[in-house]
């Protein structure tokens, strides 16, 4: 059956029941809104966006059972409410637009976040810890024993933990260095050398746990085959124990 489009009948509008509350203080909660807005009508539902540490986003939905008692809330607009001025609106259906651009951000952030941890974690793989050094080892005596084919980014020194951060421009590079440079004996010292993403989260952690045996192998990651490794290196540098 066709419909005869003159008959049809234009849709009414949605009925706004619902209003969008805006500059909510961090701790508010639902029992207080509803106490605040049910004074001008039976509220049916209130619902508060909040952080990932329970703490309200700065706004809220409090739906009416009727239209006017939503609009007859729309006194509360510029009422201030625990030391915030509240914006109040008429929410329009605009719940859906709300949430979505409150989800919008979420993801936003989420992406940064990840962005931030595999921008740390590519630097930390990049970056070798050698530990237990002589005692008085300087910046020019680590550079003197890597090998100038290995392009290096940084080098920091802490000399009260007998340490040094070596951080290479390519993972290549730190995964040879570790290779050959772990129980490596540099001035009648032995030394430690691991990628920085693979030690513990201190040195102290690490340098108990590098004084007893372990079988652990290497990670994948920075496993290079046996002809590429070389073992170029200047003379006076030391030598394999």
């Amino acid at each position: 059956m066709i419909s005869n489009p003159s008959l049809r009948k234009e849709r009414s509008p949605p009925s706004q029941t619902e209003v969008y509350v805006r500059n909510l203080p961090s701790n508010v909660d639902s029992n207080g809104l509803k106490s605040l807005f049910q004074t001008y009508g039976p509220v049916i539902d209130v619902r508060i966006p909040m952080t990932g540490d329970q703490k309200c986003r700065g706004l809220a939905f409090v739906e009416f059972e009727k239209e006017e008692h939503a609009k007859a809330s729309l006194a509360l607009n510029s009422k201030e409410f625990e030391g915030c001025v509240l914006n109040v609106s008429l929410s329009r259906n605009n719940r859906v637009q709300n949430e979505d651009t409150i989800n919008e951000r979420e993801r936003k952030k989420k992406f940064k976040r990840k962005q931030e941890e595999f921008r740390k974690s590519d630097k930390q793989s990049k970056t070798v810890a050698f530990t237990k050094l002589p005692e008085n080892t300087t910046e020019e005596n680590i550079r003197e024993m890597l090998s100038q084919d290995e392009a290096i980014s940084k080098i920091t020194m802490i000399p009260h933990d007998r340490c040094a951060h070596v951080e290479f421009k390519h993972i290549m590079d730190a995964g040879k260095a570790v290779l050959r440079f772990n129980n490596y004996k540099l001035n009648d010292t032995i030394i430690s050398a691991a990628a920085r993403s693979d030690l513990p989260s201190t040195l102290t952690e690490f340098a108990v746990q590098s004084d007893k045996p372990t079988n652990k192998m290497i990670p994948r990651r920075l496993m290079v085959p046996s002809n590429k490794i070389g073992i170029k290196r200047k003379s006076g540098a030391g030598s394999k124990s």
